[in-house]
Parts: structure tokens; sequence; C-alpha cells
């Protein structure tokens, strides 16, 4: 079960990709979809109400860093009352918001940084480049490539849950019991 729907997120995220990247659109069929797919995945890994708390919490965390992006932006008078048009996409901020279902509130905070980081490496070149245009980051796009080619096979294959803090927990645990106890 876990290979087929490893397979199915896999699919849609390659789908975010590609339609980001040659339209700049996204189909909104493929959000609820790739929603309901990782909450599947997350409800059978996890206690349930864990899970939805960590769901919760990171869904808080969107809606702050949404809404410091927009008060950020209303100050610099950079958008007119259009934001979500002009300063981030629909499709950004609802791959954000599936992003909850994936990850654990620190390792959501970890990969949109990661993300956004090589979004800003890989299209801030282009920008310098096409002069006449102003060039759109495929931000989506390329949160659901990065969660496919990175997320996906380390879950899969190295058995790590991005899900849940536990190992993060056990590491930060047995370096500072290391660190207290000299076996550094």
């Amino acid at each position: 079960m876990a290979h087929i729907l490893y397979l199915f997120i896999a699919t849609a995220m390659l789908l975010v990709f590609y339609q980001d990247v040659k339209y700049r659109a996204v189909s909104w069929i493929l959000f609820p979809v790739i929603g309901i797919l990782l909450f599947i995945q997350g409800a059978f890994k996890q206690n349930l109400v864990s899970y939805l708390l960590n769901v919760f919490t990171g869904s808080i965390l969107i809606l702050i860093l949404i809404t410091s992006l927009f008060v950020v932006m209303r100050i610099r008078k950079k958008v007119s009352d259009k934001f979500f048009d002009e300063a981030i996409g629909w499709g950004d901020v609802l791959m954000f918001l599936i992003f909850c279902f994936a990850f654990s509130p620190f390792n959501l905070i970890l990969f949109l940084t990661f993300s956004l980081v090589i979004s800003l490496i890989v299209f801030v070149p282009v920008q310098m480049y096409i002069y006449e245009e102003k060039v759109k980051i495929p931000l989506a796009g390329i949160q659901g490539l990065l969660y496919t080619l990175l997320i996906i096979p380390f879950t899969y294959i190295l058995e790590i849950d991005v899900g849940n803090d536990k190992m993060l927990e056990i590491f930060i645990t047995d370096l500072i019991y290391n660190y207290i106890y000299g076996l550094h």
C-alpha cells in the first residue's frame, strides 16, 4: 500500500512541477488530491491525534508566514489589493498548506526554507538575463519537484519519518547526554 501511495504522491507532485513551469498555473484539482494522499500517508504512520496537532500547528505557522508577507508587502507598497496575484500565487499558498500534511512543524520550516533558497538560486539568474518581462518563479512546482526528488526517497529508502520530530528529539537528547557526561 505504501509503495502505491508514494507513487501517486510523486506523480501528482511532478504534475504540479510540469504545469507550474510550463503554464505558470496549476490545475486546482491536484492540490486536494495531494492533500488527501499526504493525509492518508501521515494518518497511517502516526497517532492520529498527534498527527492532527502537527497539521494544525503547521497550518498556524503558514498563516503567520502569509500574514507577515502581506503586511511587509503592504508597508512597502509593493502590492495593491491583489496580493495573491502580485506577490504570491494561490498555488504557492496551497502548496504551503499541503506540506502541513507531510511534515512536522520543525521539518516544515526546514523544508520551506530550503525550497525557497533553491528557488532563488535557480530563478534569480534567469530574472537577471530576461530584461523585457518579469519572470514569475514557479515556487509550487519547484517545491513539488524537491519533495519528489528528496523527501520521498529519504522516507522510503532510509525510513526517515519527516512527519514527526522523534528522530530529532532522540538526536538532541543524545547530543546533550553525551556533552553532559563527557562522551564527546
